[in-house]
């Protein structure tokens, strides 16, 4: 089974590779993933043991922390 960062690390190559996506986004995406991580730490979990409950957990905490709607979705969409 691949850990939380191994998973992280993955993502980022295929957003880089097969998408060609611009380093700035690659940029904002490591953020994303390193939040999530934090939020998730914080529970005692990590991105490979949280369950859908978790991460719906961390979609609400960035209601709460009332990030733009646009970066809001780009961390939902990098935890998809």
């Amino acid at each position: 089974m691949m850990s939380g960062e191994g998973w992280a690390e993955a993502f980022l190559e295929m957003m880089s590779v097969e998408r060609a996506a611009a380093a700035n986004t690659l940029r904002a995406y490591e953020r994303d993933l390193a939040d999530a991580s934090g939020f998730l730490a914080g529970r005692g979990l990590s991105l490979a043991s949280a369950s859908a409950g978790d991460v719906e957990a961390y979609f609400a905490d960035l209601g709460r922390r009332g990030l733009s709607s646009a970066t809001a979705s780009r961390r939902r969409a990098a935890l998809r």
